[in-house]
């Protein structure tokens, strides 16, 4: 969370009246949500009281963009609590950087790899596994989310939905092969990818041979140097539906069981609580918050996705303090226009803190949905 926003949270706790980008206010947001109902999923509700929450669409299946990643932290900690992976393994950033598209990520691969090396780490380029997992959920680093999947393999990334039992959502499966299916469909050269009917399984394949050579990597990376500049946003938008698909209520509740302690095991929720809980370190956001700011967000073109779970100090207009509660908010089929204006909204964060942390705006979205 940016230092600009921060403030724009502040001036909305103690002052109400912030001064939105581009006009835009949380209202304007719920209008946008309103006029439009078929077209995304909200539910939020508190942790002690989730009878009283929104569940609008709460199981439609729709896009997760890089959300699914989410679900890859739930393997990671599995493994890590049961000792079957060592988070200190040192790993060689070539071996994460095979996954690497540059432009397909907005920045994220690179900002991670900068701030490991402001820290003093990365030394001989090298980092360890719970860095990777670090840079997947703080920067949402596609290449650290594929290093993570090609190795945990597909048949425990496909086992994942029935172990952590959620249902209305479908297995993680690797972004770059995902990208690469995009525009390249049959343009490998290889009787094998072609052979595979299913979009997964060439996903899976092109995968693999990323971590295998780094000659297909050189040329991969050429082939996607170009995508955005041969694929129109609509042709981006409609390929967006071959990402991983979950419900707004499937992902709220896997954050909520990692905060309460519940998802698999109290070690396993603990390294999930973790890693996701980045913001309070940041001391302005300790200021807003109790004890906890975790979030997880995607985007694709069209799609929007975000997950919190907040435990937030006394609520907007001056009450008590807000009960933890969780929110997810999956949107998709946005046109261009609206895509834009909606990504990086710092009216839509607004929005989404203020249902968070203030149960009566909840009750006024929830009323206004139900129009």
């Amino acid at each position: 969370m940016n230092r600009c926003l921060l403030l724009l949270l502040i001036a909305f706790v103690f002052i109400g009246s912030p001064v939105f980008a581009q006009g835009e206010s949380p209202d304007e947001i719920l209008d946008i949500l309103a006029d439009r109902p078929g077209s995304f999923s909200l539910v939020v509700y508190s942790l002690d009281d989730p009878g009283s929450g929104i569940y609008h669409r709460a199981n439609v299946m729709r896009p997760l963009a890089t959300t699914v990643k989410v679900l890859v932290l739930t393997e990671y900690a599995r493994r890590v609590a049961s000792g079957a992976l060592d988070p200190d393994e040192i790993v060689p950033l070539d071996s994460v950087e095979a996954y690497y598209f540059s432009g397909t990520d907005r920045g994220a691969h690179d900002e991670a790899v900068t701030a490991l090396r402001s820290a003093g780490r990365l030394e001989n380029n090298r980092l360890t596994v719970s860095e990777i997992a670090d840079a997947m959920i703080r920067y949402n680093d596609n290449a650290a989310a594929d290093y993570l999947m090609v190795r945990f393999g597909r048949a425990a990334m496909d086992a994942l939905p029935e172990v952590v039992g959620l249902r209305y959502t479908t297995a993680p499966v690797p972004i770059s092969g995902i990208y690469l299916n995009w525009d390249l469909p049959f343009r490998l050269g290889d009787d094998v990818a072609n052979s595979y009917t299913q979009e997964e399984d060439r996903a899976w394949y092109i995968a693999k041979r990323l971590r295998s050579g780094e000659d297909f990597s050189n040329e991969m990376q050429t082939w996607m140097e170009g995508m955005n500049t041969r694929m129109s946003y609509g042709e981006l938008s409609a390929a967006a539906l071959a990402f991983p698909a979950g419900s707004a209520r499937a992902y709220a509740s896997l954050m909520a069981s990692a905060f309460q302690g519940e998802l698999i095991s109290d070690r396993v929720s603990e390294i999930m609580a973790d890693v996701l809980d980045y913001e309070m370190d940041d001391p302005g956001i300790r200021f807003l918050f109790n004890r906890i700011l975790a979030t997880k967000s995607g985007s694709l073109a069209g799609v929007l996705t975000d997950t919190y779970v907040a435990d937030g100090k006394p609520a907007f207009e001056g009450g008590p303090d807000a009960p933890p509660a969780v929110l997810a908010l999956f949107m998709e089929s946005l046109d261009e226009e609206l895509f834009e204006q909606m990504l990086g909204s710092e009216a839509l964060t607004i929005f989404e803190l203020r249902l968070l942390t203030d149960p009566e705006y909840r009750e006024t979205v929830r009323d206004r949905l139900a129009d």
